[in-house]
Order: C-alpha cells, then sequence, then structure tokens
C-alpha cells in the first residue's frame, strides 16, 4: 500500500505552530516575514503607506468640509435669505454634501465601467468646479443646498474612483 501523504504547497522551515506564545515564536513569526520580503524582491510598504495616507486624506478633507461650513453658518447671518438662518436650514447645508456623496459614490462605479476611470475623474472635477461656483454665488439657503449637494456628487465619485 501507498501512503497518500499532503505536503503543503509553501513550507516556511522556521515557522512552527504552537498553542503557547512564546518569545521565540514572535522572532519565527518576524523572521518568515523577512524571508517573504525576501523572496518578492521588494518590500510592500511604500504601497501600503500610500493606501493609508490617501484614505486618511480623504477623510479628513471630509471632516475638514463639514468643520469649515459649521463655522460659516455662525458668519452668515441673514446673507442667503433675508431672515436669520433656521435649524432646519443650518442642517440641510451642512449634511447634503455628505447624503449626496453617499447616493453618487455607489453609482460611480457604474459610471467608471462605462465611460472609464479617467473620464469619471474629470467628470468629479467638473461637478466640484460648478458646485464651488454655484455657492459663491448663491443668494438663497435652497440654492446653497443646490450648490452643496452638487460638490456632494462630487465628492462621492471621487472618493470611489480616485483609488482605483
Amino acid at each position: 500500500m501507498e501512503d497518500n501523504v499532503e505536503v503543503p504547497l509553501i513550507v516556511s522551515p522556521t515557522v512552527t505552530a504552537s498553542p503557547v506564545s512564546s518569545p521565540r515564536q514572535s522572532n519565527d513569526s518576524e523572521h518568515a516575514a523577512a524571508v517573504r520580503t525576501e523572496e518578492l524582491g521588494h518590500s510592500p510598504g511604500l504601497f501600503v503607506w500610500t493606501l493609508t495616507l490617501t484614505a486618511g486624506i480623504s477623510g479628513l478633507l471630509f471632516g475638514y468640509d463639514t468643520g469649515v461650513i459649521s463655522a460659516t453658518l455662525v458668519t452668515i447671518k441673514s446673507d442667503l435669505s433675508n431672515r436669520p438662518l433656521s435649524t432646519l436650514d443650518k442642517s440641510l447645508i451642512t449634511s447634503c454634501t455628505s447624503f449626496f456623496a453617499l447616493l453618487a459614490s455607489p453609482l460611480t462605479g457604474f459610471l467608471a465601467d462605462s465611460i472609464g476611470r479617467k473620464k469619471a475623474i474629470l467628470l468629479a472635477d467638473l461637478f466640484f468646479i460648478v458646485g464651488s461656483l454655484w455657492q459663491a454665488l448663491s443668494t438663497s439657503v435652497f440654492a446653497m443646498v443646490c450648490g452643496r449637494s452638487i460638490v456632494g456628487v462630487a465628492v462621492g465619485a471621487a472618493s470611489l474612483v480616485v483609488p482605483l
């Protein structure tokens, strides 16, 4: 009779499985990581750091936008209408960007598949420009909400397409 023994595809002679954690085991796992890095011929560190930095900046920009508009709402007072801004006005102006970003991001994936990633990014840039100009020229709460909604579409589109 012939013994059928399964042989693993990747064998790491220095890593041993042990139910008890020991200093030797962590040293072995560090050595195994170094061996894998040598086998690949490069360190994946720069790519991972670039992705982390990009994701961090994206999150920072979402928060920065919310903070800027919150501070701006204090100084607007009655510039957008002939009355002080109500709580509903302030909440709509603040939240419509995030809401439209949420709506636009999944749809942008289909758009990028059909027209291409670069054209989708250019379209998002166009939405940024139009939305920014709309906000700068707005004289009513409704116009400001529309401008911030357009910027929200751009933020959602860029957030999905750019990291691809």
